[in-house]
């Protein structure tokens, strides 16, 4: 089992949550949104930015320009 004080050192190599198309994890953000509008979802998305490295506010409009972007 690992250490957890080596898992708390090495946070930066694990995901973190950030503006959307700007993580380290490989998720493809448009692709899940372009996957839900083939099937025909009509309801909420909800973007949770629960970190911040600057102004909430800024990721979160980051975030939905990035949607905007997209055609979302």
């Amino acid at each position: 089992m690992q250490n957890p004080q080596v898992a708390l050192d090495r946070w930066w190599e694990r995901g973190r949550f950030c503006e959307l198309g700007a993580g380290n994890i490989g998720l493809d953000n448009i692709a899940v949104m372009r996957a839900l509008a083939d099937v025909g979802y009509d309801g909420w998305v909800f973007v949770e930015q629960d970190t911040h490295l600057q102004d909430p506010l800024n990721d979160l409009e980051i975030s939905r320009q990035y949607l905007r972007d997209a055609g979302f």
